[in-house]
């Protein structure tokens, strides 16, 4: 096993209410292979063999022994893998308390040309999920939904405010987007129809292990072109405005929202503090010539390419949420500071490489 524990110690402290009050619960994941489903079953089965949680947790996933083979430490009795698509899954099992819907595909898996695919894979998850907590008649359930929902962020606004208003999913002409507004609306539904209490994580930019490194995530990218010797390549023009809340952080606040979200409402789920794609990327080189990573760099620094032009005359891209709701029902906050998490995450992946080397000798 990687070494996370004083991540997950962390989040068992910051989330213990949570834990204690799921104590001998069942939950049901989707996305449980996912970077986010990844996280969330690393800290149960850290609260359960460190600290007697006895949380059982059933995980969908397509492939469940390539998962186990890849995270031996997670086959155990309490964790249980559910072979299926979360389009057409089936299962006898509905004794689940907690519910978390979090297998909706990235728009980063798709194609322009192919957003009609992806807006049925939603809508059809989503459904099928939901026909699912319509029997299991469980007491919380999170969906995991996006910041995309509110479309593209007006330059002029520096956060997201948290809007409860439904979204038609014919307002936008982006699948993704209206993916995730048809998800929320189907998932209010079930609560009006339902003893289910349902909540919504509006979640934005995340950095930390298990973070993908090789698909749209700048913060990753600029990662991996460092570990891989590489300029730090800016696609646009780096203006662009963005945030990340380290993953630990990120798990704390889905444990709390799962447990103690209100009823039928949303909550916006990243950092607020605001940085330029060039910011974000001068930290990553700041981090990656520190000492500790010295005999991992064959040049002393990696260059930074922008490779657009910047146009004044551009707004600004902003994707930055406002998180007052989660501050002030929840308490929740970002606690880890950016460079802490650009430096865990480079620490996980080059001692992941280590092992698969040494592995393969």
């Amino acid at each position: 096993m990687l070494p996370l524990e004083a991540d997950y110690e962390f989040i068992y402290q910051s989330a213990l209410p949570a834990f204690r009050t799921m104590s001998g619960s069942n939950l049901f994941l989707t996305g449980g292979t996912g970077f986010f489903g990844k996280w969330i079953l690393g800290a149960i089965h850290y609260a359960n063999i460190t600290h007697g949680a006895s949380i059982s947790v059933t995980s969908l996933t397509r492939n469940p022994d390539s998962f186990i083979h890849q995270f031996p430490h997670f086959k155990n009795s309490l964790f249980h893998f559910l072979k299926g698509d979360i389009r057409d899954f089936q299962t006898d099992n509905f004794r689940f308390q907690y519910l978390i819907h979090g297998a909706n595909p990235s728009q980063s898996n798709f194609k322009p040309n192919l957003e009609a695919e992806l807006l049925s894979t939603i809508k059809e998850g989503t459904k099928h999920f939901l026909d699912f907590a319509q029997k299991t008649e469980a007491k919380k359930l999170l969906l995991l939904s996006s910041g995309a929902v509110y479309g593209k962020q007006d330059s002029l606004v520096v956060h997201q405010p948290e809007l409860q208003q439904s979204f038609a999913e014919t307002e936008s002409s982006n699948a993704y987007t209206a993916g995730k507004r048809n998800s929320e609306l189907s998932v209010l539904q079930l609560a009006d129809h339902s003893k289910t209490s349902v909540s919504i994580a509006r979640c934005y930019a995340f950095v930390g292990p298990h973070l993908p490194l090789d698909q749209h995530f700048a913060i990753g990218n600029f990662i991996n072109d460092c570990i891989h010797h590489r300029p730090i390549t800016i696609q646009g023009d780096g203006t662009a405005c963005r945030s990340y809340l380290y993953a630990a952080d990120l798990t704390v606040w889905l444990l709390r929202l799962l447990v103690f979200g209100d009823n039928k409402k949303a909550y916006n789920v990243g950092s607020e503090l605001s940085f330029s794609i060039k910011e974000i990327a001068e930290q990553v080189q700041e981090v990656w010539q520190e000492p500790e990573f010295k005999s991992y760099r064959k040049f002393n620094s990696p260059s930074i390419v922008i490779l657009e032009k910047v146009d004044s005359q551009r707004p600004t891209n902003r994707y930055v949420p406002s998180t007052m709701l989660a501050k002030s029902e929840l308490n929740l906050e970002a606690w880890t500071p950016l460079k802490s998490g650009i430096r865990k995450t480079i620490q996980f992946y080059l001692k992941r490489n280590e092992e698969n080397d040494h592995t393969q000798k």
